[in-house]
């Protein structure tokens, strides 16, 4: 599945299929598989978790949430 992740002043796309599992983690950390290096990222932000086949986007109960599409995501959203 093809995303693209915006931020201030920029954004960039991610084929979730390439990283070849069912969980890829997004945030500050070298540990995330997305690394987004801005002060307002928690250090391991969120999940994109694939379930029967459908992604997910999953917050990590971090301090800013998610906004997916127009609004802030729930505990877990189908992407």
């Amino acid at each position: 599945m093809k995303i693209v992740i915006f931020y201030d002043g920029g954004s960039r796309p991610y084929n979730l299929d390439s990283f070849r599992k069912d969980q890829v983690s997004f945030g500050r950390s070298s540990d995330c598989d997305i690394q987004i290096k801005k002060d307002y990222i928690s250090r391991v932000h969120g999940y994109f978790r694939k379930l029967n086949g459908i992604w997910y986007i999953q917050d990590n109960q971090s301090t800013n949430g998610i906004v997916y599409k127009i609004g802030r995501a729930s505990c877990r959203e189908r992407v």
